[in-house]
């Protein structure tokens, strides 16, 4: 089974006192934990009431968003729950999952406020991973959202033993839709209809009113933002070349300002668009070229990055011993 695990409010709720003593345990000086201490405990809040500012009030705990410190306090915070979910793992109250024979149990993956659990579906390792989080809550102040945690089981888990797993670990199934951290847990064959990037493109798009841009500030927009949100799919999934080819068709018809007249002409194709600026074209890329692109960075990956552990992961359940180049 595999429990995605939400932080309620995970930056809100970070306890400053366990913060620096989790610093001081890492070996940080006294100086510099006192300098981390006066930025996270000198910030003050006010409220907007009709437009003004009202208020001056001190908080007692948390980490301000926005503060590029933060995150990094965070995650260092947050590393005491894997070192725990280790710790347990190594005197055997907890059995991960094996992907591949000849690699090592995983029993989590985290990233930032987001925790994967991974373990076999008895009561027993369902008990231990409750004390894990019920230890950090006590220590840190992080609580879960259970509205938006959940619970996956395999396909061979039979319906009562996971009904009772969920009771007992007071969480609900997971939804198909449920993302870690963007992409969604479980894909359909049919990837389309498991992504919704054309919708959230499609909305972006919309937001920005093309009557009042100029053909260079449209330019700026899809460069900067719009071709960016599939990014991290991209880097992770080969898209269906028809979730590619509508990308790109939205991406044209707001460069072209389709929508806004009825008869509307383009003068230039999306293919010549995407042109290098030495060839005559805009520095645009299509969808599928970036994709490609991106994956192939994965194969890079896999020829000269042997020590990180997805390579060792994807080596081990793909090629067996085969070399890749």
């Amino acid at each position: 089974m595999a429990l995605k695990i939400d932080t309620e409010k995970a930056f809100d709720t970070m306890e400053w006192s366990f913060l620096l003593n989790v610093l001081c345990l890492h070996g940080f000086g006294p100086t510099w934990i006192n300098w981390v201490s006066q930025c996270i405990s000198t910030p003050t809040f006010s409220f907007l009431i009709n437009g003004s500012p009202f208020g001056n009030i001190k908080s007692s705990r948390g980490l301000r968003q926005g503060d590029p410190l933060s995150p990094f306090l965070y995650i260092i915070g947050a590393d005491v729950l894997s070192r725990l979910i280790q710790s347990v793992e190594s005197l055997g109250s907890l059995q991960g999952i094996k992907i591949s024979p000849g690699y090592p149990q995983i029993s989590h993956l985290q990233f930032a406020d987001d925790l994967l659990i991974f373990s076999k579906a008895n009561p027993t390792n369902a008990a231990t991973i409750l004390d894990c989080l019920a230890s950090y809550q006590s220590w840190s102040g992080q609580k879960i959202n259970y509205s938006k945690s959940g619970v996956i089981f395999n396909k061979n888990t039979v319906g009562q033993t996971s009904a009772n797993l969920c009771h007992l670990l007071n969480l609900k199934k997971a939804s198909p839709t449920t993302k870690h951290p963007g992409l969604p847990l479980e894909l359909n064959r049919a990837k389309s209809s498991s992504l919704d990037l054309i919708e959230k493109i499609q909305n972006r798009v919309a937001g920005w009113k093309t009557k009042l841009l100029s053909q260079v500030a449209r330019i700026t927009l899809i460069s900067n933002v719009a071709a960016s949100i599939p990014t991290y799919t991209m880097s992770s999934l080969l898209l269906p070349k028809i979730i590619c080819n509508k990308i790109d068709s939205t991406l044209y018809g707001f460069w072209w300002g389709a929508g806004l007249r009825k008869n509307h002409m383009c003068l230039k194709s999306w293919k010549s668009i995407c042109q290098p600026k030495s060839y005559g074209g805009l520095g645009l890329r299509r969808t599928l070229d970036t994709n490609y692109a991106l994956i192939f960075k994965l194969g890079w990956s896999l020829a000269a990055e042997e020590d990180k552990a997805c390579v060792s992961l994807l080596k081990s359940k793909y090629l067996k011993g085969v070399p890749f180049m």
